[in-house]
């Protein structure tokens, strides 16, 4: 009798939000249970105040046909498309299994807090979606050891005209030399249309003019058209021999080219570091299967909203949203509405007219803000002793690349500030791993501690640590966990009191309630 192969993570996460076990996730939840009563047998509990709340929550709220209660958001794609989205509601114990089916997950990409919200914002709903969301980003290990902290970038940022269709104008840029894969690929060729951020990405063994241009012409031009200029940083003699070999591929006169300066704009060389940090958070520990992961890594980025344009690149290339396995509970509601091919024409022509327009606007708002930020001196962070920092690797092991590793090592705690550049770091798990390095090496740490693992780390340090007499600030006692989470209160820095006039005033407290 042959055993059944164990599920993957995906599986299990995909099999956790079938249709039946969301239902009875939902039906379980005492918040849900009232909002589902209400709605189909009209039910309201005896509390005016709560029966106020469900009856003005379930407003917005709807059953399917399967029982399964959901939510309605009137999202808004430019000043004239308005779509109704029918967002599943997540039950309480589902909520962590939605949070890594939307980051974690192959095809979701480890995205930063702002992509993944709207990524979990087309299909789900439930109450703190957005701040449990970002807690969930913000201690995220994988993301932490991967994701560069943004800093400043000489020179002055000079931006381009927006483009007006897609595939009008397309940037090219290589990446590699990379870890040989087990196909022999050690390049990347990239292409990113201007207007919709549609990026296309090619692994190559070799990085020749000829196999560029090969690439460029049967899957670029063959599938999308001959834009109208064809943008590169890599100089005069990278395009015009990409060119040159087009020219002979086609047999045509001519192509258009523009002249390109590295600091005109900054959209390639932002895909390219989403890419390496995509291809990082799920390669394996040898480094040779980065190719196999390029497909998946493709399909989250496209799917995903983008900042500048306001919307995804692939329906700003479709016309449409695409059907994804977060999708599996909501694909009865997401149904277009043409019946005829000449309605989907008309349909798609106008929605796809809207969606330009919009994503024109908000690019040229968009370069205007960088415009704005890259000029802008930031402040650096200032670290405290007691922080939990990642410390950004030296060196590198050998057949290891930069572009494919996870660069940030730790945590370490800060146990000495000395001036303003240089911290003495001691490893939480190794203690005997103590270094003395530059504040360009670190960036914060954040670790989503339980109450019960702080209570225990807070008696372990008090007995850990001798008593010398200084005052110890509650801040540093609190620096892994908001203390707004812990006690319920909002604080600032500022707001420490030293431990030991909060001894002395408790002193004073309960000798006055004993008199």
């Amino acid at each position: 009798m042959e055993q059944e192969s164990p599920m993957t993570k995906e599986e299990v996460k995909h099999k956790e939000l079938s249709i039946s076990n969301v239902r009875q996730a939902q039906r379980k939840d005492p918040e849900l249970q009232l909002l589902i009563n209400y709605l189909e047998q009209l039910e309201l509990p005896d509390d005016p105040k709560l029966s106020q709340r469900i009856v003005l929550e379930a407003r917005q709220m709807g059953l399917d046909g399967d029982g399964i209660l959901h939510h309605f958001w009137w999202m808004q794609r430019g000043d004239r498309r308005t779509n109704t989205r029918c967002q599943l509601v997540v039950p309480a114990a589902l909520v962590e299994t939605v949070m890594a089916a939307t980051h974690d997950d192959l095809l979701a990409g480890h995205f930063r807090e702002k992509r993944t919200i709207k990524q979990a914002r087309q299909h789900y709903w439930w109450r703190g979606m957005f701040s449990q969301i970002k807690r969930w980003v913000a201690t995220c290990l994988t993301c932490q050891q991967c994701n560069n902290p943004k800093g400043q970038t000489p020179g002055l940022l000079q931006s381009i005209p927006a483009a007006s269709q897609p595939f009008q104008q397309l940037r090219v840029d290589l990446i590699g030399p990379l870890p040989q894969s087990r196909r022999g690929n050690k390049h990347i060729l990239v292409f990113v249309d201007y207007l919709t951020k549609w990026p296309e990405a090619y692994a190559l063994p070799d990085a020749t003019a000829e196999a560029m241009a090969h690439v460029y012409v049967k899957q670029v031009i063959c599938r999308h058209g001959a834009p109208e200029a064809l943008l590169s940083n890599h100089g005069k003699q990278f395009l015009s021999e990409v060119v040159r070999h087009v020219n002979e591929y086609l047999q045509v006169h001519k192509v258009n080219t523009t002249p390109y300066h590295p600091q005109t704009d900054s959209l390639v060389e932002r895909f390219n570091g989403t890419l390496e940090s995509l291809l990082t958070k799920f390669r394996n520990n040898h480094q040779d299967n980065w190719d196999d992961l390029l497909p998946y890594a493709l399909s989250a980025y496209r799917t995903s909203v983008h900042e500048a344009t306001g919307d995804t690149p692939f329906y700003l290339l479709y016309g449409r949203d695409p059907y994804l396995p977060v999708d599996i509970t909501s694909r009865a509601v997401k149904s277009g509405s043409a019946t005829t091919p000449e309605r989907h024409k008309s349909e798609l022509v106008d929605r796809l007219r809207d969606a330009y327009a919009y994503a024109r606007a908000n690019q040229e708002r968009a370069q205007q803000s960088d415009q704005r930020a890259f000029d802008h001196h930031w402040e650096q962070s200032h670290y405290y002793a007691g922080d939990k920092v990642w410390l950004r690797a030296a060196h590198l092991p050998r057949g290891k690349t930069a572009k494919l590793a996870r660069m940030w090592k730790g945590p370490y705690r800060v146990g000495e500030v000395r001036g303003q550049l240089v911290l003495a770091l001691q490893h939480v798990n190794n203690p005997r791993d103590q270094q003395v390095v530059s504040v360009r090496r670190v960036k914060p740490c954040q670790l989503d501690e339980s109450l019960a693992d702080f209570t225990q780390r807070l008696r372990n340090q008090q007995a850990e640590e001798p008593d010398d007499g200084e005052d110890i600030e509650v801040e540093a006692i609190l620096n892994d966990r908001p203390r707004g989470e812990v006690l319920g209160w909002a604080t600032t820095r500022e707001s420490t009191v030293p431990y030991p006039f909060c001894s002395l005033f408790a002193l004073f407290l309960l000798l006055f309630l004993l008199v």
